[in-house]
């Protein structure tokens, strides 16, 4: 197996655990509404884990398959992680509830939003991966910078559910894209990079 390809289905491979990462966190929030509280703190670590490791495969997948990826959207990605990484451990550490921490959680999201968009974008354009894949995770991003309204939240200070303005639940509305979509971006994604051909250089 060539280091291409050996890259490719590495790059793969994590892009698929991500899509497992996404269906662990849907189905705590599940277990957890349904009233097993343990799962409330464990999808907040699959939370932070899945923007840490969508940051891994942003910075990886270009070397892993030989396309140049713009440099602003590397930059999103990692700052995007860290972003939504804090917003777990301000709910986990007790620091904040869990809506103020979602809100957080909510715009480091977003910024990751610019790479999924970038990416995608570029991919598009040089057939990195298939125009209706990288069609799809565009969508996908544009919905996650809905979590950009997160901002004039913090600055204009949260409150709680019960008083928050409507653009708090609108940026909560890029859960949509990062929550439900993103992880199945990632599981056609992590298929199509262990089964196509090496993208031209």
């Amino acid at each position: 197996m060539s280091d291409r390809l050996a890259g490719r289905h590495s790059s793969g491979r994590l892009a698929t655990g991500l899509g497992y990462v996404g269906l662990f966190n849907a189905l705590s929030i599940i277990l957890m509404y349904a009233g097993v509280p343990i799962f409330g703190p464990l999808n907040d670590l699959g939370v932070a884990s899945a923007a840490v490791l969508q940051a891994m495969l942003a910075l990886r997948l270009g070397v892993d398959i030989g396309v140049r990826f713009p440099s602003v959207g590397l930059v999103a990605a990692t700052v995007g992680a860290l972003v939504a990484t804090v917003g777990s451990g301000l709910v986990l550490s007790g620091a904040s509830d869990w809506f103020v921490a979602g809100v957080v959680s909510t715009l480091g999201y977003a910024v990751l939003g610019i790479w999924v968009v970038a990416a995608n974008r570029h991919a598009r354009l040089t057939g990195a991966w298939p125009a209706p894949l990288a069609t799809f995770g565009i969508r996908i991003g544009a919905i996650m910078c809905l979590g950009f309204l997160a901002l004039l939240a913090i600055t204009s200070g949260v409150g709680g559910p019960t008083s928050a303005p409507w653009f708090v639940w609108l940026a909560y509305a890029n859960g949509v894209g990062w929550f439900i979509l993103l992880p199945m971006w990632n599981f056609r994604l992590g298929r199509y990079l262990m089964s196509g051909p090496v993208a031209p250089v």
